[in-house]
C-alpha cells in the first residue's frame, strides 16, 4: 500500500471557494483503495464548502492523481453533484470510484484543453461574484495518511 500523501489547493474570492484542487501522489492512481478515498474526500470537501450559500452558479473541485485528473461540478441551485456517487453494495465488492473517473490527463491535447476551459469558466465566475474585488486567496493544506 502506498504512502497517500495529500497536497489541497483551495481558491478563493471575498471568502467564497471558487475551485479547490486535491493533488495525489501517480501511484495512487494504480492503488483501488486511495480512489475511494480521494472520491469521499473530494464529497466531504463539498459538503464543508456548502453548507452556506454559494453566491455562484457552480462550485469546482479538481482530484488530481499524478498528471491525471477528474473534474467535480457542484450546482448549489439544485445541490447536485457530479460525478455521482457510486454506492456500495451490501453483498457485492463495489467499486465505488473507478480509475476512469479520472479521465483527463494534463499532459494530453484533451486534458490541457478541458484544464482551460475551467479556468475560464471560473476566470467568468469570479467576475459575476464581484467585479470590484481586488484580492484572490489560495489557502494550501498538506497532508499525510
Amino acid at each position: 500500500m502506498p504512502v497517500d500523501f495529500t497536497v489541497f489547493y483551495i481558491f478563493m474570492k471575498r471568502r467564497v471557494p471558487v475551485l479547490f484542487i486535491d493533488i495525489r501522489t501517480f501511484l495512487a492512481l494504480s492503488h483501488g483503495p486511495s480512489h475511494a478515498a480521494a472520491d469521499s474526500q473530494m464529497r466531504e470537501r463539498f459538503l464543508d464548502f456548502c453548507s452556506g450559500s454559494l453566491p455562484q452558479s457552480k462550485l469546482i473541485g479538481i482530484s488530481a492523481m499524478g498528471t491525471r485528473f477528474a473534474v467535480y461540478e457542484y450546482t448549489p441551485q439544485d445541490r447536485h453533484l457530479v460525478p455521482s456517487c457510486i454506492m456500495p453494495h451490501p453483498d457485492i465488492v463495489t467499486d465505488t470510484a473507478p480509475k476512469e473517473r479520472w479521465n483527463y490527463d494534463i499532459m494530453e491535447a484533451a486534458g490541457e484543453a478541458k484544464f482551460r476551459a475551467i479556468v475560464a469558466e471560473i476566470k467568468t465566475m469570479l467576475l459575476a461574484i464581484n467585479r470590484k474585488c481586488e484580492y484572490y486567496s489560495v489557502l494550501r493544506l498538506s497532508s499525510f495518511y
